[in-house]
Formats: structure tokens, sequence, C-alpha cells
């Protein structure tokens, strides 16, 4: 495992981990959720690298220790910096091992910068993978407005009670059942802090996106998608939710979509007691 830090193309020092392997059957690129870190996944990565596989993970900007002082933690200001962010990490590591095959996993608010990627570049990897999968929200654009005239106002590094009650979700009980990997998530300063007007904007931007459909060149619409959820998250909106992400997944052309959920977990499935039965369906799918 080598921890490094690559600069971005605005000089900020975003912080990565790479699991290198001598002969791997291909790259995973793992895109963390919001107010969180790449050292939460590292038990998966390892997983994965025994596996066979390169594993590339990084600190989101604004997100653990990929921070200045232009993007202290908890800031961010659109999408489209955070994607190209990722797309330029996966054109590093494709350097590194060329001719193999590169699979993106997104959770959470991950999902959202995946599928952000996904309009230019789809045809750069071989599978995407999404856990926790943000759905789309009815009514998000209004919303958006609403918060980018507050953010013109008051400025996208400052805070604001009223974004902040509507753009959180309350509490820690949905995040994951395993009582362990809660206790552990709600006593991580990396994971415990505000998002500013900018950040939270940003994740209401990238839901904007799914809908986005111009905005998708498609050039790969025979991309294998495998979303896994757990039966208990609210953040996929339950059947209806991941029903409506498929149905706007289709609409974009790409069909080629397989579906996992697992009952007794919530959101975070990688933590759950029974999280090596996910490692293993995630594997299984990366193999097919």
């Amino acid at each position: 495992m080598r921890e490094f830090e690559v600069s971005a193309k605005d000089d900020l020092l975003l912080s990565v981990c790479v699991f290198d392997h001598d002969n791997p059957k291909g790259i995973i690129q793992i895109i963390h959720g919001a107010k969180e870190h790449y050292r939460r996944y590292l038990n998966f990565a390892k997983f994965l690298n025994d596996s066979g596989y390169v594993v590339l993970l990084s600190d989101n900007r604004g997100h653990g220790h990929s921070v200045n002082k232009k993007y202290p933690l908890g800031h961010m200001e659109n999408i489209k910096e955070i994607s190209d962010d990722q797309f330029m990490l996966s054109q590093m590591i494709k350097d590194i091992y060329p001719n193999k095959d590169l699979i993106l996993f997104g959770h959470s608010f991950g999902t959202c910068i995946a599928r952000k990627y996904l309009q230019d570049h789809d045809d750069y990897i071989s599978k995407l993978i999404m856990s926790g999968t943000v759905y789309y929200h009815n009514g998000v654009n209004q919303v958006l407005g609403v918060g980018r005239i507050i953010g013109k106002k008051n400025g996208l590094n400052s805070y604001n009670k009223f974004l902040s009650k509507i753009g959180d979700i309350d509490g820690d009980k949905w995040v994951v059942k395993n009582p362990m990997a809660l206790e552990k998530y709600k006593n991580d300063p990396l994971c415990k802090y505000k998002y500013t007007i900018g950040a939270i904007l940003t994740v209401w931007e990238s839901v904007s996106e799914f809908k986005n459909f111009t905005a998708y060149k498609v050039n790969n619409p025979q991309l294998p998608i495998g979303i896994f959820s757990g039966q208990e998250d609210p953040i996929t909106g339950g059947k209806k939710g991941i029903k409506s992400t498929i149905k706007i997944l289709n609409h974009l052309g790409y069909k080629n979509i397989h579906t996992k959920t697992y009952a007794d977990m919530k959101h975070e499935i990688l933590n759950e007691v029974d999280n090596i039965t996910v490692y293993k369906d995630i594997l299984n799918f990366i193999e097919i």
C-alpha cells in the first residue's frame, strides 16, 4: 500500500492511496461518499487487492486530507471539478498499468461523482459499480436555484442553517446496522463536520446532473453497471428509488444493469456485519 499526494489541475494536493499488484487482473478505482475519506475503504481495498487487483483510492477535494486554504474540510464548489479529479487519477493509474481494464466503484455521493464521470468517459472504464446509490429527487432544480441565491448572497465558503437542514439527513441511525462500525463512524473527526453552502450545492448539482441527458455522450452503451443496496437504505429511495435510477440509466441507453439488494442492511453495506458476502458479490460481478 502506497500513500502519496497528486497535484490536481488547480494545484490542490489530492491524498491518494494505491494497492499495487505485480500481475493484476485489472484496476479498481474507489470513490468515497459525502463527509468521509478513503481510509474507511482500506479493508475492502485489501480484499480486492488480495483477489488480484490494483486498487486506487483518494480523498475527494474538501474531504479527508485533500484540503488547502481554498478547499478546507467540508467545502466543494462544483461537481465537474471533483469528477475531473477522478478522471485525472484514472489516467495516472492507467499510465502505470497500461492495457488493464479499469473498473469504477462509487459509494453514496461517490455514485453521483461516478455518474458525472460517465458523461464524458464511459468508454474509459470496463464496468461501473455503485453502492448506496443516490436516487433522483423531484424538485432538486428548484431547491438548487434557491440555494444558489443564498450562496451568491452569503458566499460559497459560508454556512447556512436552512440549507444544512434540508441538505443533510438527521442523525446516524440510517448509516449502518453494525454497532461497531457505527460507533467508529460517529467518533471519526473526518466524518463529523458541517458542509459549506458550496458543498451542499455541489451535492444537489450532482443529483440534478442525473437528468442532464444531453450531457451524456454514451459511447459505451453496453457498459455493465452493478447497483448494490441495503434494503433499509433511505439514500437509494428503496425499491421505487432504485427503479427510478435504472429507468434513468435505461433512458440514456445503458441496458446492461445488474442489481443486488441485501436484507437487514442499511446504507454502508461494506461495513455491515456480513460485509464479506457483499465483498464476494461485488467481486463476482467484477469477474463475470
